[in-house]
């Protein structure tokens, strides 16, 4: 889990996930936070619920193997659920991954 921290005036900075970087964030309303989550193992539901306001079922839904991707906006964060493409070592075959 990675995170990038990015405003409009200056550079995004990749950061770790903790509460330090979060409550940065939350003091400076011009700073952007997005968190990148690789794999189902890496996600803390406890900590997305709490930290973020994140529904239940959206942090269900990020960790099924196969779920379409999904756009939710909150009152204060917007969850967005995407599938990325993989290049594999066969010729004109992709791998998708969420």
């Amino acid at each position: 889990m990675k995170a990038i921290l990015f405003n409009s005036k200056g550079a995004p900075s990749l950061h770790k996930v903790d509460i330090n970087l979060i409550n940065e964030r939350r003091s400076e309303e011009s700073l952007n936070l997005w968190i990148d989550v690789d794999g189902k193992e890496n996600v803390d539901n406890q900590f997305f619920e709490s930290q973020f306001n994140l529904s239940p079922l959206s942090l269900l839904d990020s960790t099924r193997a196969r779920h379409p991707p999904k756009y939710e906006s909150f009152d204060d964060n917007t969850f967005v659920l995407l599938r990325s493409i993989d290049p594999t070592e066969t010729r004109n075959t992709v791998k998708f991954s969420q």
